[in-house]
């Protein structure tokens, strides 16, 4: 029943030191022995499973956030939270956590080590937002938000962490080498083949220059052995030092209470210009959104624009450029959006579909 009390109460409590956020769940339940738990490979979907989830957002900025989740067999999942509710399940954050079960339900034991995870250090809170599912009676608690346009992801709706004071984020400062090779043998050919091998040495350096802005560099690139999660891109070359240097640049700025406005510029260039020059890419991007629109709905519009340059006799048709409007709500929910990306749209960095195209 929507709005209802649960049947099952759930507790959490919080500690924290200099270094660590520490949360204790405690589960209850009545009837433990019939306790769904069936998953265990990390980042899966708990669709069949009882679970308790809960989403962070370190910035209070009610945009973004972390999503984790847990189910009574200790199954651990995670998520990057983006705007318009966006998800990454890529991202595979640091914590340690153990669940025991016993005669009152079952109970979890977490722990956060603050440097991995950014933060604003002057910031009076984090939001913070908690949900269980008791499969077998179909129910679902959610700590805050429990409107149907709410929800436990809609972080302008979430409670607040206060408190969290005296603590360090480290110095920022992260290195992530790699090293890649091989060596092939067809001793069994009719043609002699000589042995052929390789190895490759390289690695990331990235530091944090505010709680918002990481600045990242690479060494002898390998885009096809180095860890890459969607903050960053991907160019889908082959494996081997690619003889080109890249650059990125992504910034976003908050306006008003649930908005954004953002910009994005990078940059592909073979060493040898002679054979393909330098192409770059630009773009802009906004959201503008609401919870409280006719009271308590929920509306958003959102929208981008970009461009990149052209080379090889090609002119004109380089823009691509989108922009829709919802109303997520209950019981009317809609929307309405339109993209285009125009022929020679070729941002090079990235992934793009397909170009070319209209659609409504």
């Amino acid at each position: 029943m929507l709005g209802g009390t649960p049947t099952e109460p759930t507790e959490v409590h919080f500690a924290f030191n200099r270094d660590h956020l520490y949360m204790a769940v405690v589960c209850r339940d009545s009837e433990p022995d019939r306790l769904l738990g069936n998953t265990r490979k990390r980042d899966e979907c708990l669709s069949a499973d009882d679970r308790f989830m809960w989403t962070i957002d370190t910035f209070l900025n009610q945009q973004t956030g972390y999503f984790f989740d847990m189910n009574p067999s200790g199954l651990m999942a995670d998520a990057l939270m983006g705007p318009g509710g966006s998800n990454n399940r890529e991202w595979d954050g640091i914590w340690n956590a153990r669940v025991k079960r016993s005669e009152i339900g079952w109970t979890i034991e977490i722990d956060f080590p603050f440097r991995p995870l950014p933060f604003d250090p002057n910031s009076p809170a984090w939001g913070i937002n908690f949900q269980r599912t008791v499969l077998r009676k179909n129910e679902e608690s959610v700590g805050t938000g429990h409107l149907r346009n709410q929800g436990l992801r809609r972080m302008s709706n979430a409670g607040l962490l206060v408190g969290l004071t005296e603590v360090t984020q480290g110095h920022g400062f992260e290195v992530k080498p790699y090293v890649a090779g091989f060596s092939s043998d067809y001793p069994g050919r009719a043609t002699a083949t000589a042995r052929q091998s390789d190895l490759d040495v390289g690695g990331e350096v990235a530091y944090n220059i505010t709680p918002s802005l990481r600045a990242v560099a690479t060494v002898n690139t390998d885009f096809a052995e180095t860890e890459v999660d969607a903050q960053y891109v991907r160019t889908g070359e082959d494996n081997g030092s690619l003889g080109e240097d890249f650059a990125a640049i992504r910034v976003r700025r908050r306006i008003l209470r649930q908005s954004f406005i953002g910009g994005i510029c990078t940059g592909r260039a073979t060493r040898d210009q002679t054979a393909i020059p330098t192409r770059s890419t630009a773009g802009l991007d906004f959201r503008l959104a609401t919870s409280t629109f006719r009271g308590n709905k929920s509306l958003e519009a959102s929208g981008f624009m970009a461009m990149n340059n052209l080379y090889g006799g090609k002119a004109g048709d380089n823009i691509s450029y989108g922009a829709r409007v919802g109303y997520p709500n209950d019981v009317c929910e809609g929307s309405v959006a339109f993209m285009e990306v125009q022929p020679n749209v070729e941002p090079e960095l990235g992934f793009l579909p397909r170009h070319d195209f209209r659609r409504y």
